[in-house]
């Protein structure tokens, strides 16, 4: 009687096939899944970066903080990466082109501050437009008491398309 032989399988086509298939579907779903979720991760560290930079800027000795908010999403036409947004407004007495003077030279990461001057306690359509319904009125800013009716503007900082990978 023949003793039973060990055979041997070779799965190594079975491996090399299994691995190319990950492959193909990390390579699919990467563009769809992965790379929008790294670039948010990303966006999300730059607005933390644009945020605490933004906190630092001086501001003239007649004006106050009354309220900073901030956005991270598609505020332009940009077609692909992230819009950050960074504004402050700010009650101020004293003159507007003093104001805007002030922050001539200021910039965050290399990306010039700007500044719009509230109009009938409103903001300014050409910066009201590309903000997110959120905060294009005041009443997304949560001013304090009391302020409405007096002279504010918008110190802000618009960096379009963030980064991709």
């Amino acid at each position: 009687m023949p003793m039973p032989t060990y055979k041997n399988t070779n799965y190594s086509l079975f491996y090399i096939t299994l691995a190319i298939m990950v492959i193909c579907c990390l390579t699919i779903t990467g563009a769809k899944f992965i790379k929008p979720a790294i670039n948010k991760m990303l966006a999300k560290n730059d607005l933390k970066n644009f945020q605490r930079a933004f906190r630092d800027l001086q501001h003239p000795a007649d004006t106050a903080r009354l309220s900073l908010r901030s956005s991270l999403c598609v505020l332009t036409d940009a077609e692909q990466g992230c819009d950050v947004f960074v504004g402050e407004i700010r009650q101020f007495d004293g003159d507007q082109q003093a104001i805007s003077t002030f922050y001539t030279d200021q910039s965050v990461r290399s990306n010039p501050i700007q500044v719009a001057f509230l109009e009938e306690g409103r903001l300014p359509v050409q910066v009201s437009v590309f903000l997110p319904e959120t905060l294009n009125t005041l009443s997304g800013w949560d001013l304090p008491p009391g302020s409405a009716g007096k002279p504010m503007y918008l110190v802000y900082l618009l960096v379009a398309a963030l980064k991709v990978i």
